[in-house]
């Protein structure tokens, strides 16, 4: 009965922890072994019925204070039980959804709840804290209130400090504080240390028992029996964990347990991920290809036998790739390969990074190349314009000089303005320039003559008009 007990609170206190886990006791009856396996849920079912009972401490204390359940500010936990799920569900159900405060060290609380009582009892301490106590027990109420103290309170860090105490005294008490919460806080951490320590040999344990795929198919037999035997050594260690042992040696004897199941889980993770790497690597080399059919006609563009390190670098990682392939194929689930999917992405990474190098060496080329066209042909083009626009001129000179000798071939000014042009030029002969002096003259003659033609028919014109003038007179006369 004294094993069941002790396997009980073991359970109680893991399952406050974990979800489920493993009860075994050995030797429970005529030399018969026991374990099983029990969840959280199958623990809460066996003490549902009680859960009414739970709730009538707190019930008759708040009767007892007359306070309601709103009015209350925090709710603080006590005992080792407000630890377990269910409890503190039904806690926050019957409070209202008010959040439980769990600041206080839940095995040491009701001493702590005393230490207050004794302090209020007592005349050597002061409480800077105003509070009420009240006992839950009817028979024997408390109804202590603390009333405003009228003398003189020391402004310490401590809650409750004696009356009188020197310097030296005080430092003592926050050296003695110190050092207790040091002491707490290693026995938490002892505590953490302990209870992932028992999960996870039982884990490991009901692993095996159950022939879990995790461990059958990915372990060894060597591995398999090894974790065996370290589980076995360990759980009988825990039977009787002595007092002194740390956290630091709980972590330590669950590192070493979790080593040869951490290579079965990476062997697992190896097994589950390698195909999208190959993948991953496949498709790379395929690409490297179709860009080398490309860069082997650009010959001027890389330097240095850049294009042979590259098809170096293609042919060795194809041969790597096929011999993977038909690695992996023959590779039994708990045998581990000769190469790991870090490798497969690291080789991947370095081929894209390579092909991306050449192909934007190329891009380049290819870039500086269209530049350099493109300013071809707009100088050509500048060029070409250029020309045009100097025979267009030459063309407009041309016609104006033609303009100007047919007009000199018509007037005498003209011819004159040739003569000119032609003695500044020196293109017209002097035998040209007499024949034009010549013809001038007799054009000068002859207009001399026409003019006075012209002088003499006006006379004559005026003699006429006389005449009339003279007629009509005569007429008028004679009338």
């Amino acid at each position: 009965m004294a094993k069941l007990l002790k396997e009980a609170g073991k359970v109680k206190q893991v399952l406050s922890a974990n979800t489920e886990t493993f009860a075994q006791i050995e030797s429970v009856f005529q030399d018969l072994d026991f374990r099983t396996k029990i969840t959280r849920e199958q623990l809460e079912e066996m003490f549902a019925e009680f859960e009414e009972r739970y709730m009538l401490p707190i019930k008759s204390g708040l009767e007892m204070a007359k306070i309601e359940v709103d009015k209350l500010d925090k709710i603080l936990l006590m005992g080792a039980g407000t630890r377990v799920p269910k409890i503190q569900e039904m806690l926050t159900k019957f409070f209202d959804g008010k959040q439980l405060s769990r600041n206080l060290n839940t095995d040491e609380a009701v001493a702590l709840g005393a230490i207050y009582q004794a302090a209020l009892e007592s005349k050597v301490f002061i409480i800077k804290r105003r509070f009420d106590l009240f006992d839950i027990q009817p028979s024997k109420p408390l109804n202590i209130t603390d009333e405003a103290q009228k003398e003189e309170k020391m402004e310490v860090d401590e809650t409750i400090l004696p009356k009188q105490m020197s310097d030296n005294e005080i430092a003592e008490a926050k050296k003695l504080l110190t050092e207790f919460e040091k002491r707490e806080k290693a026995k938490v951490e002892r505590d953490v240390a302990l209870n992932s320590l028992e999960s996870t040999v039982f884990d490991y344990a009901s692993k095996l028992d159950e022939n879990e795929e995790e461990f059958i198919k990915y372990g060894t037999e060597e591995e398999l029996k090894d974790i065996g035997k370290r589980v076995a050594e360990l759980r009988e260690w825990l039977e009787d964990v002595p007092s002194e042992t740390d956290a630091k040696q709980f972590k330590d004897r669950k590192r070493e347990l979790t080593k040869p199941v951490k290579k079965i889980q990476k062997r697992k993770q190896q097994k589950e991920e390698r195909p999208q790497h190959m993948k991953t690597l496949e498709a790379a080399l395929d690409e490297a290809d179709k860009q080398f059919l490309v860069f082997r006609n650009m010959t001027e563009v890389f330097i240095g036998g850049e294009l042979e390190t590259y098809s170096k670098q293609i042919a060795d990682l194809r041969n790597f790739f096929q011999s993977a392939k038909k690695e992996v194929e023959k590779l039994p689930d708990n045998k581990d390969a000769s190469f790991s999917t870090d490798d497969l992405k690291t080789k991947s990474s370095l081929l894209t990074r390579e092909t991306k190098f050449l192909f934007n060496k190329v891009l380049t080329a290819l870039r500086v190349k269209e530049e350099a066209e493109r300013a071809a042909k707009k100088a050509a083009e500048e060029a070409e314009a250029k020309l045009k626009a100097e025979e267009e001129a030459k063309a407009v000179a041309a016609g104006e000089d033609e303009g100007e000798k047919i007009e000199a071939e018509i007037s005498p000014e003209g011819e004159e303005a040739k003569i000119k042009e032609g003695g500044e030029e020196g293109d017209l002969k002097k035998e040209d320039g007499i024949k034009l002096e010549e013809k001038k003259m007799e054009n000068d003659e002859a207009s001399k003559i026409n003019g006075t033609d012209m002088k003499m028919d006006v006379d004559d014109n005026k003699k006429e008009g006389q005449k009339e003038v003279d007629t009509k007179e005569d007429k008028k006369e004679e009338l």
